[in-house]
């Protein structure tokens, strides 16, 4: 009996360190004839942080790493605070940003996300889950893919930040890879 008490002990003491992580990256195929030639410009549209946890380097940091990443792999990043809105009355709106852009950038993609941060419990008994979305758009304004990347990290922890910009920015470069 007792041998069995302690293989139940190591493995609830074992769970408890785990740490929860999803990925997921997803594009559009039907838009394939989008992914013939690696974008020269990323335009990097609103990125906003939502939830009650002031951090006001979080979003920078976030935005500078994924413009590292990209200049890594040969793309430049041009920075604007536009955000792409499903509302259909600001159609209009959207199709001006992106023929101004095609105007500055001859091959761009747009990206525009979002990032939070949660706690969960109480007292001592708290984690923190931490949420980073993005979207990809081509230079018509179609949302070519989704990125959605959840982890127990905080993204105050830039090393943990940098990770999922790396992440993120591979699968993006990748996408052109699957012609």
């Amino acid at each position: 009996m007792s041998k069995y008490f302690g293989f139940l002990l190591f493995f609830v003491c074992s769970c408890a360190g785990m740490s929860f992580k999803f990925d997921k990256f997803e594009y559009n195929p039907s838009l394939k004839e989008t992914f013939i030639t690696k974008p020269d410009v990323v335009v990097l549209g609103l990125i906003e942080k939502k939830d009650f946890k002031y951090d006001q380097h979080v979003v920078s940091n976030f935005s500078e790493m994924l413009s590292h990443y990209f200049f890594e792999n040969g793309i430049s990043v041009s920075e604007s605070k536009y955000k792409v809105t499903t509302n259909i009355l600001l159609k209009d709106s959207k199709d001006t940003f992106f023929s101004d852009q095609a105007i500055l950038h001859k091959n761009f993609i747009f990206i525009q996300g979002t990032l939070s941060e949660s706690e969960f419990g109480n007292g001592l008994d708290s984690s923190m889950r931490s949420t980073v979305i993005i979207d990809v758009f081509n230079s018509s304004g179609n949302r070519i893919a989704n990125s959605v990347y959840i982890t127990d990290d905080t993204l105050s922890d830039s090393f943990k930040l940098r990770k999922i910009c790396e992440k993120i920015v591979t699968k993006i470069v990748k996408m052109y890879d699957k012609k």
